[in-house]
Formats: structure tokens, C-alpha cells, sequence
């Protein structure tokens, strides 16, 4: 049997015994919203198994293969390729139990790895429907650029409305592959990683520079704050979330969209938004760098949507972006927070212990009244700061509000 492995997935043959687990995302209509086919019935399901049980491997012309969990064995999905005249059409489906988790991500890497280096392929080609934004953003995570779009020439099963729907094909070519596959979910060599460390450091000066230039660096309503700083501390905690998500996310990318993610408090036009000037300023530094350009696209689409916070609750949000948003909640709340409160507070002219316990109930202790976090390591360091916040205050309360003896204050005075 032709089995392959990647860091958590298992990847094999079809068999007759699947039926029942194909048949859940094949039967699902949720699961199917922009494909080109189903829901299926059973005997529709079945028809596909035995097909596909038949072109297992080896990898030639074309290749099914089911896709389960290393750990516990469960099949979640399925994925081909087909190759003619040196080029191979890729094609997946996870259950929709297994979205926003990494898998699609590693299964696509796979898919690549399988294109170019065992088939021997040239290019390697996908298509989606033009709204399914979960699978183009997967795409280009993995490096695949977006070739063309056709109007109204995918008929679609209807799910999503509309029976002729645009389609996008995303394609890569063998030497873009083996040109940045080594950064597909971190740097692999110490070279490449000391690369990509001066590459960070040269990226935050850029931007240090350009807020400072612009009259965006400094608050002024807190001029303790400094924009650079909070972005260094972004950073610290994107990659702090990402490491405890080893091969689900795109670091590299990750990690620059949160050096530039407020690049754009620069004192320009505020009507369009910070997050919309900081992927100009992105663009800008981009295009004199040489990105390559499905990852430019991608950074720059993570920097323009950071503010849009609403989209932590959406399925189809790119984990980097998830993660770019809650590393930018994370910062400045807690211990920060609580600092930020006492310092405002006691540059006020009648500032005090008692006037700024106030303001962290009204700041602080409000901003961390609710748990925000989608992913689970977020949500435990979250929830530390509210344990954090909510102790401090209760022992800042109990040293302010000590008891005296009735009349105390009288007799003092008339001493």
C-alpha cells in the first residue's frame, strides 16, 4: 500500500471500509457550499470510493488518497492529483470539523512536495470559486499565485446560490517551489534563520523610521508610549502564539504583518484607517525589497484586516490573521494595562493611589471583563491577565480602604 506521512496527518488508498466517513463531508451540504459537486447520496459516495480506491498510487497520472489523523485514526478528508504534459492539478476536502487547524495547510505542502519532487512536475495548478476566500487564502500561504480569473465559467452545485460562478486558478512553478519552500511554516537551517532574523530587524527599523518621520511614534495623550515598542512586543507575542502551533501557520508572513501592522499611525488622512495605511506603507517597503508576490499579497491583505476584529469568530479567517489579532489584544492588557492606568493617572494635577484604582476599574479591569481568544493558548494567557488584573485590584482595594474607629479623623483634628 502507497502510504504517506506528514507531521500529524496519515495519507493512504482508499477502501470500501471509508464509505461512512467520506460520506459525512460528502453528504454535508455545509461542508460543500462553492465546490462543483453533491451533496451526494450514499450510492453516489460509495461510486467515488471504489474509483478512487483504484488510482491509490504510485503518483503518475492521477492519484486519490484519503486523509486521516495520525493520532486516533480518524479519516477527515481526501485529496488528488492529476498530471498531464508535465503539470498537475491539485484538489482537497477536510471536514468541516477540521477547518482553521492547520490541516489544509500541511496537506497542501504535502501535495506540493508530491508534485515536484516525486512526480518530477514543472507547475502545479488549483482552481476555487472566486468567494471561497478559506481556500485562495490557503493557497497563497503556500505560496501559489492567483493566475487568472474566469467569469461565470465554474457550474457549481448551486449552494451558493448562484449555478455559474467565477473561478480563480492559483499556480506555482517547480523553481518558485524550491525557491521558498524552505520557509513554508519557519526556517529550517541556521543560515536561512539569521537571514530572516536581519531581514525582521531591517523591516522594524524601516518602520520605526517612517513613524518617527511622520509624527506617528509618539502619543500624545500618553507620551510614556511608543508605537515601535508596542509593535516589538506584537511581534514577541505572534510568534509566542505561533510556536505553540508548530507547521499550522506561515510564520515568516505572520511575523511581518505584525512588524507592520501599525505602521500606519503616521498622522495622515485617519478617514480609511490605520490598518489600510500600514498596508500602504507595507506595499511601499515591498516593492523595494523584492517579496515575492503571492506573500506581499498575503502580508499585505493580514496588515489591511488586523483591525477588522470581528473576523476572529469567522471560519474561514486565516489562522495568521487570527493569531496577528489576538497578538495585538495581548499586548498592552494586564500587567501593561494596569502600568499604563497608574501612569495617566498620576500625571493628572490631582492624581492619586485612590483616583487611579478608579481608572484601572474603568480600563482595565473592563477591557479584560470578557475573554475575546479563539485559540486555545491565547485564551489561557488571556485568562492569566484577568486573574492577574482582578487580584491586583482586590489587594490595591484592601490597602486603600482600611478601617478606623468612628470619629477618628474628628478627634485627630482637634489635636
Amino acid at each position: 500500500m502507497n502510504a504517506y506521512e506528514t507531521e500529524r496527518l496519515l495519507l493512504r488508498p482508499f477502501c470500501e471500509e471509508d464509505i461512512p466517513a467520506v460520506h459525512a463531508y460528502a453528504g454535508s451540504p455545509e461542508n460543500l457550499t462553492f465546490l462543483l459537486w453533491g451533496p451526494n447520496s450514499l450510492e453516489e459516495t460509495r461510486r467515488f470510493v471504489r474509483m478512487a480506491a483504484k488510482k491509490g498510487g504510485p503518483p503518475g497520472k492521477e492519484i486519490h488518497l484519503a486523509v486521516l489523523l495520525k493520532e486516533g485514526g480518524a479519516l477527515i478528508g481526501a485529496c488528488s492529483l492529476a498530471a498531464e504534459q508535465g503539470a498537475g492539478e491539485l484538489g482537497w476536502i477536510l471536514h468541516r470539523d477540521y477547518w482553521r487547524q492547520g490541516y489544509g495547510t500541511e496537506l497542501g505542502r504535502f501535495l506540493l512536495k508530491l508534485g515536484f519532487e516525486a512526480c518530477g512536475l514543472r507547475r502545479l495548478f488549483a482552481r476555487c470559486d472566486a468567494e471561497n476566500t478559506g481556500s485562495y487564502r490557503l493557497m497563497e500561504r503556500l505560496g501559489m499565485r492567483r493566475e487568472g480569473c474566469f467569469r461565470r465559467s465554474r457550474r457549481s452545485n448551486g449552494l451558493a446560490g448562484t449555478l455559474w460562478r467565477d473561478e480563480y486558478v492559483y499556480g506555482i512553478l517547480r523553481e518558485e517551489w524550491e525557491r521558498h519552500a524552505p520557509r513554508a511554516g519557519g526556517c529550517s537551517q541556521p543560515e536561512e534563520a539569521m537571514e530572516r532574523l536581519l531581514l525582521y530587524r531591517e523591516m522594524f527599523r524601516f518602520v520605526e523610521n517612517h513613524l518617527r518621520a511622520c509624527g506617528g511614534e509618539e502619543c500624545p495623550y500618553a507620551p510614556f508610549r511608543r508605537r515601535s515598542a508596542h509593535i516589538r512586543r506584537v511581534c514577541g507575542w505572534a510568534w509566542r502564539l505561533a510556536k505553540a502551533y508548530p507547521g499550522r501557520v506561515d510564520i515568516d508572513s505572520l511575523i511581518i504583518a505584525a512588524l507592520f501592522h501599525d505602521a500606519g499611525y503616521d498622522g495622515r488622512d485617519r478617514r480609511i484607517g490605520h490598518a489600510l495605511l500600514g498596508a500602504q506603507v507595507f506595499e511601499e517597503y515591498a516593492g523595494q525589497a523584492g517579496l515575492p508576490d503571492a506573500q506581499r499579497a498575503f502580508v499585505r491583505d493580514l496588515v489591511a484586516r488586523h483591525s477588522e476584529k470581528g473576523l476572529m469568530l469567522e471560519k474561514d479567517t486565516p489562522p495568521e490573521l487570527l493569531l496577528l489579532m489576538e497578538a495585538d489584544l495581548l499586548d498592552e492588557t494586564g500587567a501593561m494595562s494596569l502600568t499604563w492606568d497608574a501612569l495617566a493617572e498620576g500625571a493628572q494635577p490631582e492624581g492619586g493611589f485612590e483616583s487611579a484604582c478608579r481608572r484601572m476599574n474603568r480600563y482595565s479591569a473592563r477591557i479584560l471583563s470578557e475573554n475575546p481568544m479563539v485559540t486555545q493558548a491565547a485564551r489561557s494567557l488571556w485568562q492569566q491577565k484577568q486573574e492577574l488584573t482582578a487580584g491586583f485590584l482586590h489587594s490595591l482595594k484592601s490597602d486603600l480602604m482600611q478601617t478606623l474607629p468612628e470619629g477618628f479623623w474628628e478627634d485627630a483634628d482637634k489635636v
